[in-house]
């Protein structure tokens, strides 16, 4: 446990000081999601109901994959990552902890500003809420996808449109049950068997997704 809390406060800190890589997944998320209503007509109410929950989980996907391949990019670069697998902790702790630290610089700060954009786009504000709490517990399994592809291409150069050739048909599962879930909300469904299904894809990704990219981690270094 002290391998994985310093592990996640390290990285932590090293976010907060890069802040333009911290800024860019919540600056093009609210990029994305303000220029639709733009281009689908703001007087259009109807239209942005039905549309809406795609424009969210669409931004939070794009806005995700921007900086992914930065998971263990830095540390490959510097030469912290074989220490680590050097240092005797477990790797698959090691790994579990760049997750969760990745996704609270990238995924938070998304989960933060969506009420206010899910307003824009004409949501009440319980749906509002209701669908940040849906984000909340969706984009966990966003960063455990991205940090096996980030590992699977981890030595190769320039792997960004390989990164996302491999991710993206990884993230339409979650991308199509997020807007269904979205949907209900909207139409004033309960949603309580989808957060009951992103719940429990959250302990499976979260329980088999660290010892994946460990495996390949190993594997590309070796």
């Amino acid at each position: 446990m002290s391998v994985f809390t310093a592990i996640i406060q390290r990285d932590l800190q090293l976010g907060m000081r890069q802040r333009t890589e911290l800024l860019t997944p919540m600056i093009f998320f609210l990029i994305v999601v303000s220029l639709f209503p733009l281009g689908l007509g703001l007087d259009n109410e109807k239209v942005m109901r039905d549309v809406s929950p795609a424009i969210l989980w669409i931004g939070a996907l794009l806005s995700n994959m921007l900086i992914m391949d930065r998971l263990f990019k830095s540390d490959y670069d510097d030469g912290s990552l074989e220490q680590l697998m050097l240092s005797g902790s477990p790797l698959v702790i090691v790994v579990f902890a760049k997750i969760i630290a990745h996704w609270c610089l990238t995924a938070v700060p998304l989960i933060i500003v969506s009420p206010i954009l899910g307003l824009m786009l004409y949501f009440s504000v319980p749906q509002a809420l209701e669908t940040t709490f849906l984000l909340l517990i969706g984009t966990p399994i966003l960063s455990c996808i991205g940090a096996i592809c980030t590992a699977l291409t981890l030595q190769l150069k320039r792997a960004g449109l390989l990164l996302s050739i491999i991710a993206l048909p990884l993230f339409l599962p979650v991308l199509i049950f997020g807007v269904q879930a979205t949907l209900r909300i909207v139409e004033g469904h309960s949603v309580i068997g989808f957060y009951a299904v992103f719940a429990a894809l959250d302990l499976i990704s979260l329980a088999v997704a660290p010892l994946i990219t460990a495996f390949a981690l190993r594997i590309s270094l070796h």
